[in-house]
C-alpha cells in the first residue's frame, strides 16, 4: 500500500471549509459582544466621579424632608387638643380651662381618672372638652368639630364628666371652714376692720333659654332681669374661697328668702359678722342666730370718692376698701365659666333622680370648686 496521503477535504471542498471559517468569526464575534456587555454592567456599577458627588446631595434633601415633616408634625400638635400641647403651654391650660397651670389640671384627673369610661376619646380629652364648654360656653357642635366626633358624643361626655366632678371634686373643694382657719387667712382689710367677718354673700342668675311650659316660665320669672334664670346664692370667705353654694332657686325668689332657707344661717356661729348686698333685708333673722349683717351702703362711684375726696374719718376708708373687696369677690365665678351667663338648654334643668340635683346646679357647684383651685382675688391692705 502507499503511504501517501490522499487529498485534503477542503482541497476536494473548497465550500466546506469557507462554511466552518465564517462559523468561527461568528463564534467570535458572539464572544466580543457577551464581553462588552460584562464590560457595560461592570461601568454601570461601579460608581463615576459625577455619581459620587451627587450622593451627598441626596441625603441632605433627605434630611431636610425629615427636618420638614417634623417641624409640620409639631404644628399639628400644638393645634390639635391633645395632652402633650397642654402639658407645655400653661397660657393654653388657663385660656380653655380656667385652671392656672398644667399640675393642677393633672392633679384633677388624677381625682377622677379612675371613673372615667374611655370611648373615643381619651380621658384627658374629656375632662378638657367639659371644661371648654364651661369656660368658653362652646356649643356641642363646636366641640364635635374640634375634637373629631358627633354632638351626642359631647353630650353624653360633657354629662358623665359633669357628675363626676360634682360627686368628688366639690364635696373636697368647697368647704365651710373652722373658725380658727378662717381667721388665720383674713385678709388685712378686714383683719382691722371686721376681724369676725365669716363671709360674704351675694346671688348671682343664670338665664335659661325659653320654654314652652308656663308653669316653669312663671316661676323661673326674675323680677330683677326679666328673664326666665335659676338663682344662686352663694357664701365667700374674705380671702376669695367660696364656702358656700346651696342648689338653684327659681328666678322669681327674693334674696332674703334664700338666705333664709338654704341652710346658711345655720353655719353662722354667735358673734359672726355677714357682708350682703342691700338687697338682704334679714336683719331680724340673722340676729336669732347672734349674727351681725353688714350691709355696704356705697355705690362703686362712691367708693372711688370717698378714698379720694370724701376721707375725713379713718373708718370711712376702711369701709371703702372693704366693700372694694366685695364687689371684686362677687360674680367671679360667672367671669370665668362663662356657661353660667346663658342662656342653658333646657336640658340641663331636668332633675337626675339619682341625686335629686338637676345637671345645672352640678354646673354651677363644680365651676366654684374649680374657683377655688385657682388664685384668689388679691386682697386689698
Amino acid at each position: 500500500m502507499s503511504n501517501t496521503r490522499g487529498p485534503q477535504l477542503s482541497s476536494v471542498c473548497p465550500a466546506v471549509g469557507q462554511d466552518k471559517l465564517k462559523k468561527k468569526k461568528k463564534k467570535k464575534k458572539k464572544k466580543k459582544k457577551k464581553k462588552k456587555k460584562k464590560k457595560k454592567k461592570k461601568k454601570s456599577v461601579t460608581p463615576t466621579s459625577d455619581s459620587c458627588n451627587q450622593q451627598p446631595d441626596y441625603a441632605m434633601e433627605c434630611n431636610a424632608l425629615r427636618l420638614e415633616v417634623s417641624m409640620l408634625k409639631g404644628q399639628v400638635d400644638a393645634l390639635s387638643i391633645t395632652e402633650k400641647s397642654f402639658e407645655t403651654d400653661d397660657n393654653i391650660v388657663r385660656f380653655y380651662t380656667g385652671l392656672p397651670n398644667f399640675k393642677t389640671l393633672n392633679t384633677i384627673i388624677w381625682v377622677i381618672h379612675s371613673q372615667i369610661k374611655v370611648e373615643k376619646l381619651s380621658k384627658f380629652q374629656q375632662l378638657v372638652l367639659t371644661l371648654m364648654k364651661m369656660r368658653l360656653n362652646l356649643t356641642n357642635q363646636d366641640l364635635a368639630h374640634r375634637f373629631g366626633v358627633d354632638a351626642s358624643t359631647i353630650s353624653r361626655t360633657f354629662r358623665h364628666i359633669v357628675d363626676l366632678l360634682y360627686l368628688t371634686l366639690v364635696p373636697t373643694a368647697v368647704v365651710w371652714p373652722h373658725r380658727e382657719a378662717l381667721r388665720k387667712t383674713l385678709p388685712m382689710t378686714f383683719m382691722t376692720t371686721y376681724p369676725k367677718c365669716a363671709a360674704i354673700t351675694d346671688c348671682f342668675e343664670v338665664p335659661l333659654e325659653q320654654s314652652s311650659d308656663q308653669e316653669a316660665t312663671a316661676q323661673t320669672r326674675s323680677a330683677n332681669t326679666l328673664r326666665n334664670t335659676v338663682k344662686y346664692l352663694v357664701g365667700v370667705a374674705p380671702h376669695s374661697v367660696i364656702t358656700f353654694i346651696p342648689c338653684g332657686w327659681g328666678g322669681g325668689v327674693s334674696d332674703r328668702h334664700l338666705m333664709e332657707n338654704t341652710g346658711f344661717l345655720q353655719n353662722m356661729l354667735p358673734g359672726d359678722i355677714v357682708f350682703a348686698e342691700r338687697g338682704f333685708n334679714i336683719h331680724e333673722s340673722v340676729v336669732v342666730h347672734g349674727v351681725q349683717l353688714e350691709l355696704p351702703a356705697f355705690t362703686e362711684e362712691q367708693i372711688q370718692l370717698s378714698r379720694k375726696d370724701l376721707a375725713t374719718t379713718k373708718e370711712t376708708q376702711k369701709m371703702a376698701s372693704v366693700c372694694m373687696h366685695v364687689e371684686r369677690l362677687t360674680g367671679m365665678v360667672q367671669q370665668k365659666y362663662t356657661i353660667l351667663n346663658g342662656p342653658v338648654e333646657t336640658a340641663l334643668t331636668y332633675t337626675d333622680a339619682s341625686c335629686g340635683a338637676i345637671t345645672l346646679d352640678k354646673i354651677v357647684h363644680s365651676a366654684c370648686a374649680l374657683s377655688n383651685l385657682c388664685k384668689s382675688v388679691e386682697p386689698i391692705d
